[in-house]
């Protein structure tokens, strides 16, 4: 296989992941790779190995070396804890940068206090779950009925957030774009940009409009 997701942990994070993505005829080709059952109407190439061992990151068929992206779920199994479960994610991360240190790579993580190592295995995204849940729960007691935007946000049907390169826009290249030029390119392309990622893959939400951008950023909109 080629330009496919490897799914390390199969969740009903990753299941609803994987519904998502199947709506996109371009990201539709996906591996499992979990010790707990995944159901055969579902359809995916699946492999029940433990991916905690580095004999089976290595294996063949998994095609590791020609993903597109992997991603690590905080999996659970009995007498799991959060901690276990953290420290099983660490683990499967460092497996996976040490055989292929090009691959993108997407962990889930329950407690940031139980795996503050994730930062320095050069993970490429990182998603904290407690405290993206937490973060969503104030923001919706803070501004009562705003739940349904973020779902909007959030939700891959509907193509909300989109990017593209600086580099791709009618902004003349090889000249100081700021934040500003972006923001009024907005109004043409009747969208909102909200941030970029720059070459060092720092992603900067709502910078200000004096920032000069580089003709590589990737730039963030909602559409």
């Amino acid at each position: 296989m080629k330009n496919h997701i490897v799914f390390f942990g199969y969740t009903a994070a990753a299941q609803a992941a994987i519904e998502e993505l199947r709506l996109d005829s371009d990201l539709n080709n996906f591996i499992i790779v979990t010790k707990n059952k995944v159901p055969r109407a579902n359809d995916i190439q699946h492999y029940e190995m433990d991916f905690l061992n580095i004999k089976n990151i290595r294996d063949r068929k998994l095609s590791l070396n020609n993903c597109k992206i992997c991603v690590v779920f905080s999996e659970f199994h009995e007498n799991d804890n959060a901690r276990i479960v953290d420290m099983n994610t660490v683990l499967a991360v460092y497996n996976i940068r040490k055989e292929f240190p090009a691959i993108h790579i997407i962990s889930e993580i329950i407690d940031t206090e139980n795996t503050t190592i994730i930062n320095d295995l050069h993970c490429d995204d990182i998603i904290y779950k407690e405290t993206l849940d937490a973060s969503l729960i104030v923001n919706s007691i803070l501004h009562p009925n705003i739940s349904s935007i973020f779902y909007d946000l959030l939700t891959n049907k509907g193509k909300v957030l989109n990017e593209l390169l600086l580099k791709d826009t009618v902004l003349v290249n090889n000249k100081q774009n700021t934040f500003k030029d972006v923001r009024e390119l907005g109004l043409e392309m009747d969208c909102t940009f909200i941030g970029y990622i720059g070459s060092d893959k720092k992603a900067v939400l709502m910078p200000k409009n004096s920032e000069i951008l580089e003709d590589d950023s990737r730039l963030v909109y909602i559409e």
